[in-house]
């Protein structure tokens, strides 16, 4: 899932089963997400929020928090170009999920 970017089949159910565990949920969804986008972006140099919005399954204006979030864990460095609406890829870092 991670892979592909399918995150529309991902059971929010089963994450939530995490929370027994002193996890939310949510929180582990949006950084399995943020740890996919170097996945997501490999093969691309420019990419529109559009693009990751659909391959993130959230909407086009969540997009810049998410890539910002990327860039301070060090998984991308990028530029974002707001006018625009696209991020311009100068390197990725793959890592397991932490």
């Amino acid at each position: 899932m991670l892979l592909t970017g399918d995150f529309e089949k991902l059971d929010l159910d089963s994450i939530k089963k995490l929370e027994k565990d002193g996890l939310v949920a949510e929180d582990v969804l949006r950084k399995m997400k943020i740890e996919a986008i170097p996945r997501l972006l490999s093969n691309v140099k420019i990419a529109s929020y559009e693009q990751i919005g659909q391959r993130l399954s959230i909407k086009k204006n969540e997009v810049e928090p998410y890539i910002i979030d990327a860039i301070k864990e060090g998984l991308i460095k990028a530029k974002l170009d707001e006018f625009n609406e696209t991020v311009i890829i100068n390197r990725l870092n793959f890592r397991a999920l932490r």
